[in-house]
């Protein structure tokens, strides 16, 4: 019998080349343009994308490690203003029982009473003072943060990773990425310190759709 499949291969490498100039050009289109200038980002308020949200937490393990978190359920509104950029402002939210740690178990443990105490305060809540431009792209947003139960003071450092009319949806869409740090003793969560870092970490990657 011959062996027709060096030939057969042979024969689906034309369709293969052009499915795959296909695929490129079509990755071309959908490409946005994007800038990086906070003076050329469209100016009015924006909602946050769920569906393109990461809202991690970390803290030191015992030193050995940065234990890494996150929370599922975000929401956030963000009035920008690109001609005065210390006026724009920020309002977010999470629920506290949306907690992952990748173990069901563990995530349990973190909503009791010792830790997140999520059935007495189901809900975090963050809001801007005021705003201050530190780049060209960077904002340093002084804020208050209340975290079970307690407000305390968060700055916020955010980089505007880029605005530009996304082609798959049709919305205006704005990339940010945001560090800040909570003392959690300072809203009553010292349990396990110091060995259990007091510091966590917040580092937040987000999209926000500009409101029609």
């Amino acid at each position: 019998m011959k062996n027709h499949s060096g030939a057969s291969i042979k024969s689906r490498i034309p369709a293969i080349l052009c499915t795959l100039l296909l695929l490129t050009g079509c990755a071309k289109l959908i490409q946005p343009q994007l800038t990086e200038q906070m003076s050329d980002v469209s100016s009015g308020n924006y909602q946050l994308d769920n569906k393109h949200t990461a809202l991690l937490f970390k803290v030191n393990h015992l030193g050995f490690s940065s234990f890494v978190g996150r929370f599922e359920e975000v929401s956030a509104t963000l009035s920008y203003n690109p001609e005065q950029p210390e006026l724009s402002s920020l309002r977010a939210s999470a629920n506290m029982a949306s907690v992952n740690v990748n173990n069901e178990t563990f995530e349990n443990t973190l909503r009791n009473r010792f830790w997140l105490n999520t059935q007495k305060f189901p809900t975090a809540h963050y809001q801007t003072r005021s705003a201050k431009r530190t780049g060209a792209n960077h904002l340093l947003f002084d804020g208050e943060l209340t975290f079970l139960g307690v407000t305390k003071p968060l700055n916020l450092a955010v980089t505007i990773n880029g605005a530009g009319m996304n082609r798959i949806n049709g919305e205006y869409t704005l990339g940010v990425s945001a560090t800040g740090t909570v003392i959690r003793s300072e809203h009553g969560l010292g349990l396990f310190t110091p060995a259990i870092g007091d510091d966590v970490t917040l580092e937040i990657h987000a999209e926000f759709i500009r409101n029609q």
